[in-house]
């Protein structure tokens, strides 16, 4: 998927499901959703995954950070490429997997904590140096956090995720700038 195509889809369709677990895959059958966020998995069912959720019309971003069986360090980056080419995006929280996946072309969401607001500075250093395509601010029910980002970030759409449980703070999240929002409630995925 390329860039544009991607920032594109997301402006339109800014409902993200979130995976924790395979068996999560069932309740996505026949979901208007365009990406998917596989939070966890392991190197050994990782492609059965990324395939079946591609057969249903959904492009996978998978949490690098939480695969189990590989260590989360640029050459899995050479790895996606090989097996997957641009057809399934990352997620990740490390500053190297960004770079490595930017210059890859494949799509990828740095994940980021705001806590405090040294976490802020440390994050919004390494965005403008990274420049992934898009940023999950975590917790995603921080709208002060995500108008804060998108002040510094213009150039970076925000998905908000983590936490995000009712109707109104997919709506607060978006209202305060964020183009998207990642959730593992499943009663969300259809709005």
């Amino acid at each position: 998927m390329t860039k544009s195509k991607f920032l594109e889809t997301l402006e339109i369709s800014p409902i993200n499901a979130a995976i924790k677990k395979e068996e999560d895959l069932n309740d996505l059958i026949g979901l208007d959703l365009s990406f998917v966020f596989v939070l966890s998995s392991d190197i050994i069912r990782l492609e059965d995954i990324v395939k079946k959720l591609q057969k249903q019309g959904k492009f996978p971003f998978v949490h690098t950070d939480m695969l189990t069986g590989m260590a989360s360090n640029p050459i899995l980056v050479d790895y996606f490429y090989k097996k997957f080419g641009n057809s399934c995006g990352i997620l990740t929280t490390k500053n190297s997997i960004v770079e490595a996946a930017v210059r890859k072309d494949i799509r990828v969401v740095q994940r980021v904590f705001l806590i405090d607001s040294i976490s802020v500075e440390v994050n919004i250093r390494s965005l403008k140096k990274n420049t992934p395509d898009a940023i999950e601010v975590m917790p995603g029910v921080i709208p002060k956090g995500i108008r804060f980002l998108k002040k510094e970030m213009k150039s970076i759409p925000i998905i908000a995720g983590g936490l995000v449980e009712t109707k109104e703070e997919i709506m607060e999240a978006l209202k305060a700038g964020g183009v998207g929002v990642s959730t593992t409630k499943k009663a969300l995925w259809t709005l």
